[in-house]
């Protein structure tokens, strides 16, 4: 660049600073000045209380599983638990006594007689043998309705049950024979039969039934359970077909009569442990019919 060049450059720059200057007053700005950078907590938070957030997908689906585990629970504790069966007890309130019919003893067999403590005697109307059950449950025997109601209803509902077992040909019949749609007297068709209902006695209450009459006597134990506490049923049946209870002087030593025929072929292997519960009986009443000559066909 040569001399004269050089000059007019540098007026040139002069004269650009001093346009500038007059144009452009640089001050220091005065407080804090709002930047576009990261802001600050409280402004998240304010955010977040005036602009909510969408859920992600994750929380959606974990708030879903926690509603579906509510929701699940509260099922589990308004669901109705199965209907269990349950077995009847001893009532704790006051039973009226039976009246006591010692004439009867001579229509049960001689070999008993001397282990039977007492014959209480219910009413004469055609239930006298679900009056006898009735009493031994501990209800009094006017309650009888309610074990024809069991009975009744356990046969119906298990019907292939006891049809698989072979001691019933037919459900229908023997139902209508325990059906009665009133508690006044009945008649010869809707009273109990033996062995049909101490077979099912044995099976509905889970206990032993030890049934006794002048020419024919038979005991039933139930098939498919082991043996417990429940104490058995002691039936009697007179000469005019009257059905009485029978209280034994020990109710685990007296003579036991003969078994159900084809129990022991369908009972379960805890079930014949029942045979064992009664060990003691049957060793009496083989002694008394090897000293007596008792009839072993009757007994």
């Amino acid at each position: 660049m040569n001399p004269s060049e050089r000059e007019v450059h540098l007026d040139s720059i002069d004269r650009l600073l001093e346009g500038s200057a007059s144009i452009v007053d640089i001050k220091l700005p005065k407080g804090a000045q709002k930047t576009r950078g990261r802001p600050s907590a409280a402004s998240k938070k304010k955010n977040l209380k005036t602009e909510p957030r969408e859920p992600s997908q994750f929380e959606k689906i974990h708030h879903k599983r926690i509603a579906s585990e509510m929701v699940d629970q509260d099922a589990k504790k308004k669901k109705i638990q199965p209907r269990q069966k349950i077995l009847p007890v001893r009532s704790t309130r006051k039973i009226p006594a039976l009246p006591e019919a010692p004439q009867y003893l001579r229509h049960f067999p001689p070999m008993i007689h001397q282990y039977i403590e007492k014959i209480l005697d219910v009413e004469a109307d055609g239930h006298c043998g679900f009056r006898v059950i009735a009493w031994e449950l501990g209800r009094g025997q006017d309650s009888f309705m309610d074990v024809r109601k069991e009975i009744y209803n356990d046969l119906k509902e298990r019907s292939e049950f006891y049809l698989n077992q072979g001691f019933l040909d037919e459900v229908d019949r023997v139902a209508q024979r325990i059906h009665v749609d009133e508690s006044g007297p009945c008649n010869i068709d809707h009273w109990m039969s033996m062995p049909t209902t101490g077979h099912l006695m044995a099976e509905v209450y889970n206990r032993p039934v030890f049934y006794y009459g002048k020419s024919w006597s038979q005991k039933f134990f139930p098939s498919t359970t082991i043996p417990n506490g429940n104490p058995p049923f002691f039936i009697g049946l007179t000469e005019s077909r009257h059905f009485v209870a029978l209280k034994m002087k020990d109710e685990n030593l007296f003579p036991a009569a003969q078994l159900e025929k084809n129990w022991e072929q369908i009972a379960t292997p805890e079930a014949l442990r029942w045979k064992d519960r009664y060990k003691r009986c049957f060793e009496l009443t083989q002694r008394i019919k090897m000293e007596t000559g008792f009839d072993k066909c009757t007994f």
